[in-house]
C-alpha cells in the first residue's frame, strides 16, 4: 500500500564525515548543499562538524520523504534547515511545486552519530481527499 499524504525519511551519518570540511577549502562542496545562513550557524558552533552533518543528514531525510511524495526532484538547495524562536529545527521547502508539503523534523546525535526523521504531509492530497467525502 502506497500513502500519497505523508512519507517518511530517515537518515543516519557518521559525525566524522565532516570533521575534516573546512570553510575555506571546502567551499564549493559547502555552498553546493548549504545556505549561507546553515554554513554561519554550523560554524559558530564549537562542534561545526556534528552541526554540518546534521543539516546535512536532516535534507537526506527530507529528500528520501518528498521523493516519495512527488515527481518533482529536491536538492539540498531547496532545503533550509532553520530553528525556529525555541532552538527546534524546522524546514522550509523552497518552490512553488512544494507549497502544499508540512515538514516535520527530528534530529538526535550521539559524539559519533546523527540520526534524522522527516515526515513530510501533502497537505493539497489531504484536503483533496478531505474535500471529496
Amino acid at each position: 500500500m502506497e500513502f500519497k499524504d505523508f512519507a517518511i525519511g530517515v537518515d543516519v551519518e557518521e559525525i566524522s564525515r565532516f570533521s575534516a570540511v573546512k570553510k575555506k577549502t571546502h567551499r564549493l562542496f559547502l555552498e553546493k548543499i548549504f545556505s549561507p545562513e546553515e554554513l554561519r550557524y554550523c560554524f559558530a558552533k564549537s562542534r561545526p562538524a556534528m552541526h554540518l552533518c546534521a543539516r546535512f543528514s536532516a535534507k537526506e531525510s527530507v529528500i528520501k520523504a518528498v521523493s516519495r511524495l512527488s515527481n518533482n526532484a529536491v536538492n539540498h538547495d531547496k532545503i533550509a534547515v532553520q530553528n525556529d524562536i525555541n532552538g527546534v529545527p524546522t524546514v522550509i521547502l523552497k518552490g512553488k511545486e512544494f507549497k502544499n508539503f508540512i515538514v516535520k523534523l527530528s534530529i538526535s546525535h550521539t559524539k559519533d552519530l546523527v540520526f534524522t526523521t522527516a515526515v513530510v504531509v501533502n497537505n493539497n492530497y489531504a484536503s483533496q481527499k478531505t474535500a471529496k467525502k
